[in-house]
């Protein structure tokens, strides 16, 4: 069996190859010119978040039924099942075409299975499952275990972030013209969590300043019961001074701290200077 996964799934390129898994590269265009996300192997982050503050029009894109034959039929071919841990459905319109790819696939290779599931995560949060799912995986987890799994899984990974601008939000149909106007004149910067288990972004708060929202994201974690050992990630789109901040307040009383970049496709969407904490629960 073939394991895939896509780059709104998010984990830095190294990880990634370390998995020995396959990846789908989710497109988004800039400025109309269609690219392909990769992990960072060849995409300056640092310049595509420079290019969306200078006005620069980014939209994501879904990829269409031919391109998921592409990615899965030379497996199938070649006499393999397909395991494809994907980010939340929820959150795009391009798993009706990867339905309609498997539909297709099922015909002409009727004694392969190909199996799509859910991670109900977007970002690093998908990257922990697979990353999870595969080690368990390859220690003996059995592959009907593994929707159970990735269901506990959903229910333990916690992730809240807030956005410099809400306009980014506000082009993602995520809030109204008026609430962005009003909150960015006000200065109040939404604070957001990605729920796993609805595979949603949900709004649970605000604050008035960025300080005040960064401190607000820290409380999250720090009145949480972390599983031990579990690792701290900060995700921020080209902010690391302000990753840097989270990091000092988070020292004292946690170690295993790490940072991540949020990729275009996400980034699309949340925007520069999205900053926040990514952790597991007990």
């Amino acid at each position: 069996m073939r394991i895939f996964t896509d780059t709104n799934c998010e984990m830095h390129i190294d990880e990634f190859k370390a998995l020995g898994i396959e990846l789908i590269k989710m497109p988004y265009t800039v400025d109309g010119d269609m690219r392909y996300y990769d992990l960072g192997e060849s995409t300056n982050l640092t310049a595509f978040y420079q290019q969306m503050r200078e006005g620069a029009v980014v939209k994501t894109q879904a990829l269409n039924e031919h391109d998921y034959c592409e990615y899965f039929e030379p497996v199938l071919k070649n006499g393999e099942d397909v395991l494809y841990i994907s980010f939340t459905h929820n959150m795009s319109n391009t798993f009706n075409s990867m339905n309609m790819a498997i539909k297709t696939l099922k015909e002409k290779y009727p004694n392969r299975t190909i199996t799509c599931m859910d991670s109900g995560e977007i970002s690093i949060g998908g990257g922990v499952v697979v990353r999870r799912v595969v080690k368990a995986y390859n220690e003996g987890l059995l592959f009907s275990d593994i929707p159970k799994f990735i269901d506990q899984l959903r229910h333990k990974i916690k992730i809240y972030v807030t956005v410099e601008d809400l306009e980014y939000l506000r082009r993602g149909g995520r809030i109204s013209r008026v609430k962005s106007i009003v909150g960015s004149v006000l200065g109040v910067k939404p604070i957001i969590e990605m729920d796993g288990v609805k595979g949603a972004l949900e709004k649970i708060g605000s604050a008035k300043g960025r300080k005040v929202a960064l401190k607000q994201v820290v409380s999250y974690l720090e009145e949480s019961d972390i599983e031990e050992g579990s690792e701290v990630i900060i995700l921020h789109a080209d902010c690391l001074d302000d990753a840097n901040m989270i990091k000092e307040k988070l020292e004292p009383n946690y170690k295993n701290i790490k940072f991540h970049d949020v990729g275009p496709v996400v980034g699309a969407h949340c925007g520069p200077g999205t900053v926040g904490v990514c952790f597991i629960v007990k």
